[in-house]
């Protein structure tokens, strides 16, 4: 499975939260989490159906099959308005077959944008968000595995959708 393309977009989001972002999660569908410090990963790849972490002392893979998604977190709010911004979404049902609805918990800015990227990183679909319940019509997309990107005030988070 070839993602350097998805690795852009979460290099691309990284760099957009670089100045914020003190960790990263990486969540996976069992309910498992791994946290890194920013300033000690070295490199992350996908590759070979991994998603891998390489920091000084090593590289952990871990399989996109049971991968559920990154988040960056500053770790230490320093003020209320920040804690309040952030906001968090879900897609169900996931696996889908023709609609996702997507569940925006938090606060909504005006410029709140939801993407949807192929495994290979192509994007397939954006569309402004105007409420906390969208639903997407994605008939059009072929089965397989997607990535469903909330971009909201500069706050990036991304999660894996299955089309039936």
């Amino acid at each position: 499975m070839k993602l350097k393309s998805a690795l852009l977009v979460i290099l691309i989001s990284l760099c957009s939260v670089s100045m914020q972002a003190q960790s990263m999660a990486v969540n996976l569908l069992n309910g498992s989490q791994s946290t890194y410090n920013l300033t000690s990963v070295l490199n992350l790849t996908f590759n070979s159906g991994n998603f891998s972490v390489k920091t000084a002392s090593g590289t952990i893979a871990y399989p996109l099959t049971n991968f559920k998604n990154l988040k960056f977190s500053q770790g230490v709010y320093t003020s209320v308005i920040a804690k309040n911004t952030e906001s968090t979404f879900h897609a169900i049902p996931n696996p889908f077959q023709n609609n996702l609805l997507v569940n925006i918990n938090g606060l909504i800015t005006s410029d709140a944008s939801i993407s949807i990227y192929s495994k290979d990183g192509k994007l397939m679909k954006s569309l402004p968000v105007s409420g906390s319940n969208i639903t997407l019509e994605l008939s059009d997309l072929s089965a397989g595995i997607y990535f469903c990107s909330l971009y909201n005030s500069g706050e990036i988070k991304t999660i894996k959708i299955i089309k039936e």
